[in-house]
Order: structure tokens, then C-alpha cells, then sequence
């Protein structure tokens, strides 16, 4: 392996990527990550609006209200958008039989969960029960459901069909429309205020999209109200798979602030959701390049040992200087939201930023896996991790305070990887199909 040495790693990387744009692989890749640095990015200007505009109760309640739409969204998909990933993406037929039964589907199941939420509020929360017992707050909660999950699906239809510059159109837009929509209800209806201008513009961008973007971009696709139970029978026993593995990260995730809150309090909460929420944007690159795996290996299953190569070794190219650029600016970066959370959660965002490597590790194998149709893998590795970091912060939390958490997840992700690891690089080393440039060479 050899690099360079007359020029830079920075502008090296520049050009290696220009050069291969029209690999779909990294095209891809570069996209998706742009998607999230790009919508996460306007989704924080649209937060800085609400908090300007409304008083932090609404700005409290609303966030709460969006928080379960998003969900209700997660379980009305009930993993179908990996599956239309895995199998859309072989697809010669017609794809509408199979696009529009899974679209038809989430719409209802997105109905259904919202009713059984609503109908069981006096359990979940007292405070939306108020809020969800106006008529028009809870008609645009409903919409706001179906069209969040609407929207996760029309993403997952670009992505299967390799066109990561939809997703990223899709999203700059959707989040756009937002902002416009958040101006438009502190002119004309405050009430509904930020739920109506985070929800409702996601079914109209569905709604845009299914009649008007997927039939250009997409050959033979035909939106029509015919449900397929056929199409379901493969799709729903792999969906299934992947609503088990993605529901162990979301109770991941969702757990350990709560876990820090009841032990340790609110201010430590702060302090970690402020390490984390920075530490974690370096996630979205090995789960970009782990969705883009997945969606050329579904498409093409002989390229799956070249496309693990360039996988693995994008996400090295790519985590190396971002892992160093947030080691380094740790302090600065938190300082801007006070001294005290640069002194209470600056050891905390290095930890979080260590453990991306091994994540990088444990995303490309689940992509893989997913390919593969390996649905005991695609559940155990998730499973392993939420176990181990959820028992390991448990007890490191009341001696390291926050740290703790930071070294559950670390150690988490490291020792799956490990063993992970030895079984991902006996798959580089199979013949490849094709032996085509790699990104670094």
C-alpha cells in the first residue's frame, strides 16, 4: 500500500473520491453521509426558531409529541424498509406490486399504532392526553405518524435502487419545507404549532413523491391502491429480522439517558446528551457506508466481496481524520454551550469518538449479514451490544459518573468487533468477481 508523499491526505482523498464518482458504491456512500450531516444541520436551525418562538413548555410538549411520532413511525415501518432494500434492489419485475403493498401496509399499521396510542394516553402520559384531546392536535398527530413513516419509506425505495442524491434532494427539502412551515404557524395556527410544521410536511413530501418523483425515477413503478399479500410473505419474515436489530439500538439509545437521569440526575443528563449528541454524528459515517453496502450487495450479491473491501477501507479513510478533528476540538466544541459541560463531558465525547472505529466494525458486518439474510447474526450482534453496555454503565455510572457510560458503550462496541472482526476479513480475502480500484492503493 502505498500513498503520495507530494501531496497532502486531505486533497489525496478530494481526488480519490472525484475519481471514483461514478463507482455507486462511494457515490452512494457520499451522499448518504451528506443526507445526515445536511438534514441534521437544518434540523437544528428549525429547533433554534421553535425555541425562539415558543415558550419552553410548548417547545417541551412539542418535542414529546414529535418524539412519539417518530416512534409510532418506527413501528408502523416494522422494518420494511430494509426489506424493501434487500429485495427491490434484485427486482427485474414490476416493482410496483411490491412497492405499494409495503406502502399500503405501513399506512395502515401507522393508523392502527396511533389509535392504540391515543386510546391508551391516560397510561402513557397525562400531559398529552391534554394536549392530544383537541381535535386538530390530534388529526395532525395522526397525519404527522403516517407521513413520518411514509417519508423513512421513500428513502429506503432511492436507496435500494442505488440513487443516494434523491435521499439527499428528499431530505434538504423535507427539512426545508420545515423551516417554511414553522414560519407559516406563527403567522396563522400557533396552536398545532411545531408538531404541524415537523409532520405535516413529511406527507406532503411522501405524497409528492410517490405520485410525481418515484414513477420518473423509477421504471415501470405505478402508484395504485392494490395490496399484494404475496409480496409480503419473504419481505415480512426478513422486516421482521430488522425490527428486532434496529429496536436493540433504539432501546439502547433510549435507555441510557434514562438509566443517567434516575442515577446520577438531571445535570449529569445534560452533560452526557450534550457529549453524546456530538460524539455520535461520527456514527452516521460507518451506518451511511453500511447502507450503501447493503444496497449494492442486495442489488448485485457476486460484487459482495469487493464492495466489503471498499467498505472498509472508506470507513478508514473517513473516520481517522473525523475521529481526530473531534479528540482535538472536544473542549472547544463543548465549551459553546458552557464551561460546565466542557469540564463535566470533554473525557466523555473523546470515549464516545473512540468507540466510532469498532462501530465502523460491527455497521459494514450488520450490512453484510443483511445481505446475506442471516437473521440470527443480524439480531445477536445488536442484542450483545445493548446487553453490554446497558449492565457495564449500570455499574460504572455511580464511582466514573457519565464517563462510565461512555466506557459501557466503548467496551461494548470493542468486544463485539473483536470478534466480529476475524470473520468480516475472511470475506475480503474470497475472490472477488471483478478486481477494480480501491480507495486507497
Amino acid at each position: 500500500m502505498q500513498f503520495n508523499t507530494h501531496s497532502s491526505l486531505p486533497v489525496n482523498l478530494v481526488h480519490r473520491l472525484w475519481d471514483r464518482r461514478n463507482i455507486p458504491f462511494y457515490s452512494n456512500s457520499v451522499f448518504l453521509i451528506s443526507h445526515s450531516g445536511a438534514t441534521a444541520g437544518i434540523a437544528f436551525l428549525f429547533w433554534v426558531v421553535a425555541t425562539r418562538s415558543f415558550s419552553p413548555e410548548e417547545v417541551g410538549i412539542s418535542s414529546a409529541l414529535i418524539s412519539a411520532a417518530a416512534l409510532l413511525s418506527f413501528f408502523a415501518r416494522f422494518g420494511m424498509g430494509d426489506g424493501i432494500v434487500r429485495y427491490l434492489g434484485s427486482r427485474k419485475d414490476d416493482p410496483s406490486r411490491l412497492i405499494n403493498s409495503v406502502f399500503l401496509a405501513t399506512g395502515a399499521a401507522a393508523i392502527l399504532v396511533s389509535v392504540v396510542f391515543l386510546v391508551g394516553l391516560p397510561v402513557w402520559s397525562q400531559p398529552l392526553r391534554l394536549v392530544l384531546g383537541q381535535p386538530l392536535i390530534m388529526a395532525v398527530f395522526i397525519i404527522s405518524v403516517i407521513g413520518l413513516a411514509g417519508a423513512g419509506l421513500i428513502e429506503r425505495v432511492f436507496v435500494a435502487r442505488r440513487r443516494g442524491n434523491y435521499v439527499l434532494f428528499f431530505g434538504v427539502l423535507l427539512g426545508l419545507a420545515r423551516l417554511g412551515a414553522l414560519a407559516g404557524v406563527l403567522l396563522v395556527a400557533r396552536q398545532a404549532g411545531i408538531i404541524t410544521a415537523w409532520g405535516l410536511p413529511a406527507i406532503v413530501a411522501a405524497g409528492i413523491a410517490i405520485f410525481v418523483v418515484l414513477p420518473q425515477s423509477i421504471r415501470g413503478y405505478r402508484p395504485k391502491l392494490r395490496f399484494h399479500p404475496g409480496e409480503m410473505q419473504d419481505i415480512g419474515r426478513f422486516s421482521l429480522s430488522t425490527f428486532v436489530s434496529s429496536a436493540w439500538w433504539q432501546i439502547t439509545i433510549s435507555v441510557l439517558p434514562l438509566l443517567i437521569l434516575n442515577m446520577l440526575g438531571s445535570a449529569q443528563s445534560a452533560f452526557f446528551f450534550a457529549s453524546w449528541t456530538i460524539g455520535s454524528r461520527l456514527f452516521t459515517i460507518p451506518r451511511s457506508i453500511s447502507t450503501s453496502l447493503f444496497a449494492e450487495g442486495s442489488y448485485n450479491e457476486n460484487e459482495l466481496v469487493l464492495t466489503i473491501r471498499r467498505g472498509l477501507r472508506l470507513s478508514a479513510v473517513l473516520l481517522i481524520p473525523a475521529v481526530a478533528f473531534i479528540i482535538v476540538l472536544a473542549k472547544p466544541l463543548l465549551l459553546i454551550l458552557g464551561s460546565a459541560y466542557m469540564e463535566q463531558g470533554h473525557t466523555l465525547l473523546w470515549v464516545v469518538a473512540i468507540s466510532a472505529p469498532p462501530f465502523a466494525v460491527n455497521s459494514i458486518y450488520l450490512g453484510v449479514v443483511r445481505v446475506e439474510k442471516k437473521q440470527r447474526a443480524l439480531i445477536a450482534v445488536p442484542a450483545a451490544i445493548c446487553i453490554l453496555t446497558l449492565t457495564i454503565s449500570y455499574l460504572l455510572l455511580p464511582r466514573f459518573g457519565v464517563l462510565g457510560a461512555g466506557i459501557g458503550f466503548l467496551v461494548a462496541q470493542t468486544a463485539v468487533s473483536a470478534v466480529l472482526l476475524p470473520s468480516l476479513l475472511s470475506r475480503t480475502k474470497r475472490p472477488a468477481s471483478q478486481d477494480s480500484a480501491v480507495l486507497v492503493s
